[in-house]
């Protein structure tokens, strides 16, 4: 395999796509929708929502994948473009989607985005021009890469994505194949108010570079609202190249030290948080604040693990987002409709399958530090495998 990398492999982010209302048969699902109905009835229940977080840490408990089989085409080249092969979320994706492609025997290259808008829309021109039957990009902002999806379109090639939390188009992606980023804010933010019993004084640090962590984080900021004893203070804007301990750690610290009420904070996505967690540390600040994040990389579940600054943190299955792009992928070469979730009409999340989620919390640490992988109770390798014709 051929990768294609800038001599500069940018510390940026790691954007998810969090695709949207997970059906209601999973049990992360289901608990989310019951905590939404319980919050917007009016007030908050304690109680509940401290139950719903237990629920929250044991995943996915039912898979809500396809069922029908496809017939994989032979000799196809597929490029896949992540937004920066340096990061989780973005490298992640790109992985996933690549180890299922080369099951079914497909050539795939890897073109690297390098984390800018000009390294995402090279890439996507570099795998446009190289021959590929298909492209899968992953957390790639669509706007970003304009000029690319309209040279594919031009040469008949299908475009999908994974993790970037957005709807197909006529000039865009086919699909977006990517966890549900409400539910993934709504179980932060129920953390928050379970484990500050009630009264936290909470800050939202928000990128909106990427609409999937604009979705996420919003959701934890409405979550958190809607508990009338917490404190919600105005949001922090930063962007991905602020992603520096000398740029996003030295501002956290500034922030905390101008309001030393503040003891939550949501980073947006892991890679900030990462950056957070040492600063906050160094300037002798651990024991004031806690933060909460998403993407469940192995750096930020250490940190977890470990009750470091960051104490929660909600992974996603980037192996099962891998399956789904290729699934969904391979009905196109074939001249099928896309693959629906049964029960889910919004376009965003549609075509995912229920990408399995799960609650990472300080409080419950009996966890391996690893990327969340819900093969082991949902049987989806074997599931997903036969639909490719593969044993």
């Amino acid at each position: 395999m051929r990768r294609f990398v800038s001599p500069q492999v940018s510390a940026l982010i790691a954007a998810l796509a969090i695709g949207g209302a997970v059906a209601a048969s999973s049990v992360f699902g289901a608990a989310s929708a019951a905590a939404s109905s319980r919050r917007s009835s009016g007030g908050f229940n304690l109680a509940a929502i401290k139950k719903q977080v237990t629920a929250l840490e044991h995943g996915a408990t039912k898979y809500q994948g396809p069922t029908k089989a496809v017939k994989v085409p032979k000799n196809i080249k597929l490029a896949v473009v992540p937004c920066s092969e340096a990061l989780a979320g973005c490298e992640d994706a790109a992985l996933g989607v690549e180890a299922v492609a080369k099951k079914l025997g497909w050539s795939v290259t890897l073109y690297n985005g390098n984390g800018t808008p000009s390294g995402m829309n090279n890439a996507m021109q570099q795998a446009v021009t190289s021959g590929a039957n298909a492209i899968i990009t992953g957390a790639v902002n669509p706007e970003f890469i304009s000029s690319g999806l309209k040279a594919a379109a031009a040469k008949g090639i299908p475009v999908g994505s994974a993790t970037e939390g957005v709807a197909p188009s006529p000039g865009g992606y086919k699909f977006d194949i990517g966890p549900n980023y409400q539910t993934l804010g709504e179980a932060d933010g129920d953390y928050i108010i379970a484990n500050s019993n009630g009264k936290a004084v909470f800050v939202p640090w928000n990128d909106k570079e990427y609409s999937s962590v604009v979705a996420f984080v919003d959701a934890v900021t409405a979550t958190v609202k809607k508990c009338t004893t917490c404190t919600v203070l105005p949001t922090e804007q930063f962007v991905s190249a602020d992603v520096t301990p000398t740029s996003l750690g030295a501002r956290v610290v500034d922030v905390l030290r101008t309001n030393p009420k503040i003891d939550y904070m949501v980073a947006g996505y892991d890679p900030a948080a990462a950056v957070m967690v040492p600063a906050i540390d160094s300037a002798g600040l651990k024991s004031k604040v806690k933060i909460v994040s998403v993407i469940g990389a192995a750096q930020n579940l250490a940190y977890v693990k470990a009750g470091n600054v960051q104490t929660a943190d909600v992974g996603y299955d980037s192996n099962y987002v891998g399956y789904m792009a290729v699934y969904q992928i391979t009905r196109l070469l074939d001249h099928m409709s896309l693959w629906v979730t049964p029960g889910v009409s919004n376009p965003i999340y549609k075509f995912s399958g229920d990408v399995p989620l799960k609650l990472y919390t300080s409080s419950d640490p009996n966890f391996p530090i690893g990327n969340y992988n819900a093969n082991s109770t949902l049987h989806y390798v074997t599931k997903m495998q036969a639909l490719f014709g593969l044993k």
